[in-house]
């Protein structure tokens, strides 16, 4: 009867293997002989069970459904009929050996496992806690510091399992003979035919070792080389405490007596710290002093324009054919709160005066918008009526202080910038100063140029759309009293206050800032006022 082949290897916590420890293996000719030698049940996240001593199942090769390699290692996988506590091996290390010689080198891999997982955390600790502040400095530091120190002890104790695990070429080389005997029997490999007066079959491939040649694993050097390297770790450490810290030089000695004496002196006390700077009363500006928005921020504003591209005028009377006079404008209307309006309306009343200026044929005309205006839409109509004279109403009357609603988005007014009347593009500029938000330029800037009749509404829009703006201007114990507040990113020095005049040749005033005003903050200035309190100002960036 021919010798079955037999190997033991090292059944590894790898993948879908549900056993770990030291298994042997005989390809008798009826069934493979699976012997169990200090195995253990394995499941990933758990810690292996309890080890068994020595167990051998014989399993038919019609119960092996599975033969496959993963990595360097061979996993076996049984069928659930067999009687035995495991069913898939991850193989290793195959050795023709004995496989009680596998005990060492499966508790060096146990152990070195177990290192990977408890030895980088207590490591990375220490080795966070021993550098001297000038070599590593603050938390982020000495968190660094424990992080790489706890992930090249982990890497090395993987590596160290790794090593023990895969056993070199000559593990290979009984990996490939071991796989090659038993597919030989599973009918994967041809099998030599067994006739009257042929030779008997080959045995499978045997690789004979010499004793010199088989890989002996002193385990216990192993696992102590990660202990030798973490306190190779820590001496190298201490020694930088120890001797890397920077010490005052010593105290020169005192040779006379004169000197003894002024040495025993006790020191002078530190001066005292300089007095704290006084600074002006804080204060807050949440939009510019304006005549644009003095009286309120109307709900609706009402506008007329004789054209897309006509400035906001009052609407004036033309002569028709008849030399009746008679009006023809636009009217756009935007919402300026918050709040939708369900239904907006606008009536328009014309009429002309007799002889005794009374007010006769009297002709309404309703503008009527049934859908809801949402906040900062608008909308426009194109209208006319005889007469001479003409009276708006609209259905939404009051401020948006007077009756407590908020203002619409910002960027609902800036969305307005692409409206098709030009006096809607300056009505999203004004809204945008209103809400100091710097787009208020750009939007200017992009309804076109400038036209006479809008200077003045051009120039306080641009005013109140700086990043520093004054605020609660007024009039108390013959001074001029002011809130300058700085929105930009940098603190401001060397302002002014200055009057905006619509006449270039009158002069204006200027009342110089002498505090500096800090990023985001504002302060409370005052001057001596001769003169009448100023219409409109503006804070500049000169002397």
């Amino acid at each position: 009867m021919e010798r079955p082949y037999t190997v033991a290897a090292l059944a590894v916590a790898d993948g879908p293997a549900d056993a770990v420890g030291v298994v042997q293996l005989a390809c008798e000719d009826a069934a493979l002989a699976l012997t169990l030698l200090r195995a253990g049940a394995y499941q990933p996240g758990f810690v292996p069970g309890t080890l068994v001593e020595s167990v051998t199942v014989h399993v038919p090769y019609a119960a092996v459904r599975g033969l496959v390699r993963r990595g360097r290692a061979l996993v076996l996988t049984l069928d659930r009929s067999v009687p035995t506590p495991f069913h898939r091996f991850a193989l290793a290390r195959f050795t023709d050996d004995p496989a009680e010689t596998l005990a060492a080198v499966h508790r060096a891999h146990r152990a070195a496992s177990t290192l990977a997982w408890a030895l980088p955390g207590p490591v990375g600790a220490l080795a966070a806690t021993l550098p001297p502040a000038t070599l590593v400095g603050g938390a982020l530091g000495r968190a660094s510091m424990a992080l790489l120190v706890a992930l090249v002890t982990g890497v090395s104790m993987r590596a160290v399992a790794a090593w023990l695990a895969w056993g070199g070429p000559v593990s290979d080389r009984h990996r490939e003979a071991f796989e090659a005997a038993i597919s030989e029997r599973l009918g994967l490999l041809p099998t030599p035919a067994r006739s009257r007066g042929a030779a008997p079959a080959r045995p499978p491939p045997v690789v004979e070792i010499a004793p010199s040649e088989a890989p002996r694993v002193p385990w216990a050097s192993l696992v102590g080389l990660a202990g030798v390297a973490a306190l190779g770790l820590v001496i190298a450490l201490a020694f930088v405490r120890r001797y890397g810290t920077t010490s005052a030089p010593p105290a020169p000695a005192i040779e006379d007596t004169a000197a003894a004496a002024r040495a025993e002196l006790p020191p002078k006390p530190p001066p005292p710290p300089p007095p704290p700077i006084v600074r002006e009363e804080r204060c807050f500006c949440a939009r510019a002093d304006s005549s644009l928005w003095r009286d309120g921020v109307p709900v609706l504003t009402v506008m007329t324009t004789t054209g897309p591209d006509g400035v906001e005028t009052p609407p004036a009377p033309k002569l028709d054919q008849h030399d009746d006079p008679v009006f023809g404008f636009d009217v756009a209307v935007v919402n300026n709160g918050a709040v939708p309006i369900r239904e907006t309306r606008v009536v328009l009343t014309y009429a002309r005066r007799d002889a005794q200026n009374r007010r006769v044929a009297v002709t309404d005309r309703g503008l009527y918008w049934g859908k809801s205006l949402a906040p900062g839409a608008a909308v426009k109509w194109i209208t006319e009526g005889p007469g001479t004279e003409v009276r708006i109403d609209k259905s939404e009357p009051g401020t948006l202080e007077g009756r407590g609603i908020e203002p619409a988005p910002a960027d609902a007014f800036f969305a307005l910038r692409r409206a098709r009347h030009h006096v809607v593009r300056v009505h999203a500029a004004a809204m945008l100063a209103y809400l100091h938000d710097g787009r208020a330029i750009e939007v200017l800037d992009a309804a076109g140029a400038t036209m006479a009749a809008e200077a003045r509404l051009a120039r306080r829009i641009r005013a109140a759309a700086k990043p520093i703006v004054a605020c609660e201007v007024k009039v108390a114990d013959e001074k001029l009293h002011a809130c300058v507040f700085n929105a930009s990113t940098k603190a401001a020095t060397g302002l002014s206050l200055r009057e905006i005049r619509d006449d270039e040749a009158e002069t204006a005033r200027a009342w110089a800032i002498a505090a500096e005003v800090a990023v985001h903050d504002g302060v409370r200035v005052s001057w001596p006022l001769e003169g009448e309190l100023p219409g409109d100002v503006v804070v500049v960036d000169e002397p």
